[in-house]
């Protein structure tokens, strides 16, 4: 059975969730030291908030986006660049629109997926090549869309 374009871009967004933490907390570490638990903490809705250690901390990719995108002036901006504050900010919405199981059209479930490999080159992470590997293969149905769900073999090819 074919891969479906949500379900492509959730196996993307899994891949960035595993690729952005490592980055994510070391900046976070190198900017705000000891407090940078505390200073994360106001992204993560209460339902999700971590232990005074820091243990239970639930890093899924709302969080890290939300993250990212609340704390790139202080942390992210000394790095990235505009176009990766851009990739961020959408890849929030991406996530957004995912989450709430709202439909992707082919054009669409690429950007997304461009726009999470592109982030991931950004931090140098190892989750790129996994982006392009894992989301590839024919497109799906999403199911009463209209969205043309026809594509290439592979993605990124």
């Amino acid at each position: 059975m074919a891969i479906t374009n949500s379900e492509r871009v959730g196996k993307a967004l899994d891949l960035l969730k595993d690729g952005l933490r490592p980055y994510i907390e070391r900046e976070l570490k190198a900017t705000y030291r000891d407090r940078w638990l505390d200073t994360a903490k106001p992204s993560f809705p209460d339902w999700q908030q971590p232990g005074k250690d820091g243990k239970g901390l639930n890093w899924d990719t709302q969080a890290l986006l939300q993250v990212m995108c609340e704390l790139w002036q202080d942390c992210f901006k000394k790095i990235l660049g505009v176009s990766e504050r851009n990739l961020a900010f959408e890849l929030r919405d991406v996530r957004n629109k995912w989450a709430h199981q709202k439909a992707f059209s082919t054009d669409d479930a690429y950007r997304a997926i461009d726009s999470v490999s592109r982030l991931l080159a950004a931090v140098s992470s190892e989750q790129v090549e996994s982006v392009e590997q894992t989301t590839g293969g024919s497109a799906g149905d999403d199911a009463g869309t209209g969205a043309d769900t026809t594509s290439p073999a592979t993605i990124g090819a």
